[in-house]
């Protein structure tokens, strides 16, 4: 069953250095999926939380379901912060407690499903990048769909950007996030471990 080891124990504190808040983290389980919540430590109110899947094929359009489980992989499916807390670098802090819960559980990739265009940059400075293999299925479906018209003249342009532009699967490899992350969290946050 995945999520068995623990790489963020529930209870664990984050205090931001520059603003002196401090974030509770709470953590549950439901099947394939681990759901980390931070919290304000006065007022418990929710201000980010992020969905780390194993097995998260069902989020894709194409077979690899089977595939992208048995090499370790797992998907983060969602993640969101409250645009007050945005300026905290709470994304990165979540990104954070994704990629050290996968790899206590011996996951090699992470991957991000669908991000959205605008935080591309985000992704990239934290060490993912477009999967290749997804954009290998995803242009043999464009080909399929479209009877191999892609280049010809009837196909809009517009739709040949769109296509071109669209990296649905994002993946990076969990060692070096791990690295990259804990550089750039440790100068803003301290850490307190449950006892």
């Amino acid at each position: 069953m995945p999520f068995e080891c623990i790489g963020m124990p529930q209870g664990t504190k984050f205090t931001h250095r520059q603003s002196a808040n401090t974030l509770k983290c709470s953590r549950s389980r439901e099947d394939n999926r681990l759901i980390f919540q931070l919290f304000e430590e006065n007022g418990g109110k929710v201000v980010g939380y992020v969905v780390i899947k194993h097995k998260f094929g069902d989020f894709l359009d194409d077979d690899r379901d089977e595939l992208v489980y048995t090499k370790g992989a797992y998907g983060m499916s969602l993640m969101s912060v409250l645009p007050s807390y945005r300026s905290m670098s709470l994304g990165t802090l979540l990104v954070f407690i994704a990629t050290r819960e996968v790899q206590a559980n011996g996951g090699r990739h992470l991957y991000i499903v669908n991000p959205l265009s605008d935080v591309f940059g985000f992704y990239l400075k934290l060490g993912f990048h477009p999967d290749p293999g997804g954009d290998a299925i995803r242009q043999q479906k464009i080909d399929e769909a479209t009877n191999f018209t892609f280049l010809s003249e009837n196909f809009v342009f517009a739709t040949k950007l769109q296509i071109v532009r669209s990296h649905n699967l994002w993946r990076g490899q969990v060692d070096l996030l791990y690295t990259i992350l804990l550089g750039k969290i440790a100068p803003l946050f301290q850490f307190h471990q449950p006892l």
